[in-house]
């Protein structure tokens, strides 16, 4: 199902407790129409021109029997290991273009 509304995208790149591991953490609000509905983020393919922006697919997908209609504001998130200063924003093709907050222990 396609996603018409989202709101709320962050992007962060943190690190582990001895500033060693990098983690780029991406998460927003997606309106959904059914109880059943879970949205889902995930790499683009092909990934893009500019290797500096992320660009990631925003859908649903739809868990277990018919759900109920009930619009609602669910929480996505995606994650994946990085290096340090790899992306500078993250495009959520269709929907938002975050830039990249780096938050460094």
């Amino acid at each position: 199902m396609s996603v018409l509304n989202s709101r709320n995208w962050k992007a962060i790149e943190s690190t582990d407790l001895i500033g060693s591991a990098y983690t780029l953490t991406v998460t927003g609000e997606v309106e959904v129409s059914q109880i059943n509905e879970t949205p889902i983020l995930t790499a683009a393919v092909p990934p893009g021109i500019n290797p500096a922006i992320l660009l990631l697919d925003l859908s649903t997908e739809t868990t277990g029997d018919v759900g109920g209609a009930a619009t609602k504001w669910a929480p996505v998130a995606y994650s994946q290991s990085v290096s340090s200063g790899e992306y500078e924003a993250v495009d959520i093709i269709g929907q938002a273009f975050v830039t990249v907050e780096r938050i460094l222990s």
